[in-house]
């Protein structure tokens, strides 16, 4: 920059290497130099800036800044430093090249406040309280991420789910004879009879076929015989349709547990099943044909029964009939048990 005396004398000075530099409240001369850097470290040693912020020049003494305050870019600085005469420093708060956009900002966010009506009511309030509740609830899955899955594990097989038809009505059978019973052991105790006497000798006929619900006049002749007021159909129907639907697990018979067995397949592929003393071989034998994918027709389940004789084990097989239950064949949880399927021809005995 070219230095003019005030005492009056109009002869300039040469140019030399220095701008005045202004920060906050401070004007100094500072040396400048070509190199945007060198003049960067010299302006931050005289005012003290720390590294670590950005600064960025801007000066205003142009005519064609036209009073308004210019950055002086890094790029442009090399062509112009040795021009330049007042330069303002800035601390750039939000970045290199972005000085002066808070203003810009706060000015565009008033003028925006200024055109938004006043709301009458608070809804925001109302959606974080609804979020609230739903952060606050437990996951629907929450159960099922504890669930630890060990991989692979040995085929396991409820026979029960592959029952024959005929097995279902044997149950079904079963499940009505102990309803029906309990049935009347609660007309027995009185509880159609009416207040005035009671009758110990009262015993409903019960039909043989219990497959079928009794009707309203099998019931009759033995109400009339006891001197009891006539039932109307509506409670009986009432009673015996309640009755069937309840499943009363405390009637279960509980001397017959469900306990798992091993079947081997002849070509020694190892199958577990569940079952019941009281259940049919066949049952048995089906539902593992069906998982060994075996012949029905030609196959037969064995028992392989072992025992201690003179200091060595004897083994015997034993061909379960069809006919006959798991227990009466002495199957329990302890047994061995494997299929043999006849060849072509033969008659399918065995020992």
């Amino acid at each position: 920059m070219r230095l003019t005396s005030s005492t009056g004398t109009q002869n300039e000075g040469e140019n030399l290497p220095v701008a005045i530099f202004c920060f906050e409240e401070h004007r100094k001369f500072i040396r400048v130099s070509e190199d945007y850097e060198d003049t960067v470290k010299s302006v931050r040693r005289a005012f003290g800036l720390p590294n670590d912020k950005a600064i960025l020049f801007q000066t205003s003494t142009f005519e064609v800044c036209k009073g308004k305050e210019t950055v002086i870019d890094e790029s442009a600085y090399p062509l112009m430093w040795d021009v330049l005469e007042e330069i303002h420093v800035i601390i750039d708060e939000f970045g290199k090249g972005s000085i002066g956009a808070p203003r810009v900002q706060e000015a565009t966010r008033r003028d925006h406040i200024d055109v938004l009506p006043t709301p009458t009511d608070t809804p925001s309030n109302e959606r974080h309280e609804d979020e609230r509740d739903f952060v606050d609830r437990p996951p629907l899955n929450e159960a099922a991420d504890g669930v630890e899955h060990d991989g692979p594990q040995e085929e396991l097989i409820d026979e029960e789910n592959v029952e024959n038809p005929e097995d279902v009505a044997e149950e079904q059978e079963e499940v009505q004879e102990l309803q029906e019973t309990k049935l009347s052991k609660r007309m027995s105790d009185g509880r159609v009879a009416s207040g005035s006497k009671t009758h110990n000798k009262f015993r409903p006929a019960l039909t043989p076929n219990l497959a079928s619900p009794p009707r309203d006049d099998d019931f009759r002749p033995q109400v009339k015989k006891e001197k009891l007021p006539e039932p109307g159909p509506s409670r009986i129907q009432a009673e015996l349709t309640s009755t069937r639907t309840r499943v009363d697990a405390s009637e279960t018979p509980a001397d017959d547990p469900r306990f798992e067995i091993v079947i081997t397949s002849p070509d020694n592929t190892v199958a577990h099943f569940k079952t019941r003393g009281k259940h049919q071989v066949r049952k048995v034998l089906s539902a593992a044909c069906k998982t060994f994918g075996l012949p029905y027709d030609r196959s037969h389940l064995v028992l392989v029964l072992a025992f201690e004789d003179d200091g060595q084990v004897q083994t015997h097989h034993f061909v379960c009939p069809p006919e006959d239950t798991m227990s009466k064949c002495g199957v329990d949880a302890d047994s061995k048990l494997f299929i043999k399927v006849d060849e072509d021809g033969e008659n399918g005995d065995s020992d």
